[in-house]
């Protein structure tokens, strides 16, 4: 028995000497990347709806239009908004809505109609364009000023239309 009792002994001297005998260490990378991504979403297309009546200058007309934007959480951004249509005729920091070569001029402001007012080239008048993070609605306020026709006025209803490119820069 006392021979078992050893020979248990020196093994376990012998396994407990040889597991401490030394030690290996090796690593691994453990990565992630991160792409902020950003979307835009109109929920609320801009419409004067129909404009009428006899006189020689058009009466001021205004609609409503909403901008959704959705960021990664913590980027910030910087939106503006440009005109697919030429910038110029009666009001240079305006928009235009075009039917052929005749303009009607339009305004947009940001939330409410004294609002920071956008220009076409992209810019806003107050600031350069509007800067934010995360997720927003922008309530854009359209303005047709009060103008003197520069459409000719035909029998029938005459359409007008500009298209506004919104850029998100993050």
């Amino acid at each position: 028995m006392f021979k078992k009792v050893a020979l248990a002994a020196l093994l376990a001297a012998v396994v407990s000497t040889h597991a401490q005998a030394g030690s290996a260490t090796g690593s691994f990378t453990v990565s992630a990347t991160f792409n902020p991504t950003c979307a835009v979403t109109t929920s609320r297309n801009l419409d004067f709806g129909t404009i009428g009546g006899t006189a020689a200058v058009i009466s001021s007309f205004s609609a409503f239009a909403t901008v959704d934007i959705a960021c990664s959480q913590g980027v910030a951004y910087n939106v503006t908004l440009a005109s697919a249509t030429p910038a110029g005729g009666p009001v240079a920091t305006g928009f235009n809505m075009i039917n052929g070569a005749e303009k009607m001029s339009y305004y947009l402001h940001l939330g409410a109609p004294n609002g920071p007012l956008f220009a076409a080239d992209g810019t806003q008048i107050a600031a350069n364009g509007v800067a934010g993070s995360g997720t927003t609605s922008l309530n854009l306020f359209g303005e047709i000023p009060i103008q003197s026709p520069v459409v000719s006025w035909g029998t029938g209803a005459t359409n007008y239309a500009d298209t506004v490119q919104v850029t998100v820069g993050f």
